[in-house]
């Protein structure tokens, strides 16, 4: 919310860039900003997430701030003039379902939250017309010319995880989300395989741009369901690419155990046990799955190059 924020993120962004991406770094694919709307749903509407803000008034101003320093961010790379270079935005899509599909506010509802939380933060960095809001949160529009007048992203980044259910209620909080029925991680969210293919076909069938899965796992302290997890994703995104929607690739979350913003160190992510006393660092049963996966199947489920 600081008048400077996009111009300082922006200079930022240019100065990583620089040091990164000629050799011996080379690095060519680059994430401005990991989930956008959680940073604004979770830090600036719910109070969860730092800065621990809850106001709808302010959150559509978070929103309008970092698809603007998204877009001068990559008026910046794009002015270093190197043809390698990719960019995107890693965007957390949820597969929203109604409570119950007969009614049709609950229909209604799910729809609205798909385009606000899937799809207002792409468009807006795609169009350069920034409208991030539903009925009851009066967006901050703006206007943004695109540098060189077209998409800020080559590519689409998605964090996927869970799937809700969403109905409406006459009693506040309102909005009633929940995970249904099924297997569930150690963050009490649903396991929806499904959901990858599902959304890979989706997002292909709008924007028509090449898929990076960002981030895709889940917290399982004991271990026990991470390797289905990645049997049954890796093949829901496999169906996707052989009915035509092209995935660059797939990065787990998360290799080791990490710090949760909201659960601190308790939630376990990692193919690799860490440590906290010590700092050793435990290889899981799923960590070697996970490589003879790739071994076995590399060539076939992930793609080295866009077209």
């Amino acid at each position: 919310l600081s008048p400077n924020f996009v111009s300082a993120f922006a200079e930022y962004s240019k100065r990583v860039v620089e040091a990164l991406a000629p050799p011996p770094s080379n690095v060519k694919i680059w994430i401005t900003i990991n989930e956008p709307m959680v940073v604004v749903m979770a830090g600036y509407a719910q109070s969860v997430f730092p800065p621990g803000l809850n106001d709808f008034g302010r959150a559509p101003l978070a929103a309008t701030a970092l698809a603007e320093a998204h877009i001068e961010a990559v008026r910046k790379i794009r002015a270093l003039k190197d043809p390698a270079i990719r960019i995107s935005i890693a965007q957390n899509w949820v597969r929203f379902f109604p409570q119950n599909e007969r009614n049709p506010i609950d229909r209604s509802l799910t729809h609205e939250s798909n385009e606000f939380y899937n799809h207002s933060f792409i468009r807006a960095v795609m169009t350069g017309d920034i409208n991030i809001g539903v009925a009851f949160w009066k967006p901050a529009r703006k206007k943004v010319a695109l540098p060189e007048g077209r998409p800020t992203i080559d590519f689409l980044g998605i964090n996927y995880y869970f799937r809700n259910f969403m109905s409406l209620k006459s009693q506040p909080p309102f909005i009633e989300q929940s995970q249904g029925d099924g297997p569930k991680t150690d963050m009490g969210w649903n396991m929806y395989p499904l959901g990858m293919y599902e959304l890979l076909k989706e997002a292909y069938a709008r924007y028509s741009l090449p898929i990076m899965i960002t981030e895709n796992g889940l917290a399982d302290r004991l271990d026990d369901r991470r390797g289905q997890h990645l049997r049954t994703h890796l093949a829901a995104m496999q169906t996707a690419r052989k009915e035509g929607v092209p995935v660059l690739g797939y990065l787990h979350w998360s290799l080791t155990d990490n710090f949760e913003w909201a659960e601190g160190l308790d939630k376990r992510f990692g193919l690799i046990e860490v440590d906290y006393l010590t700092g050793e660092k435990r290889p899981r049963a799923s960590y070697h799955l996970y490589g003879d996966l790739i071994r076995k199947h590399g060539p076939e489920l992930f793609i080295t190059r866009s077209r």
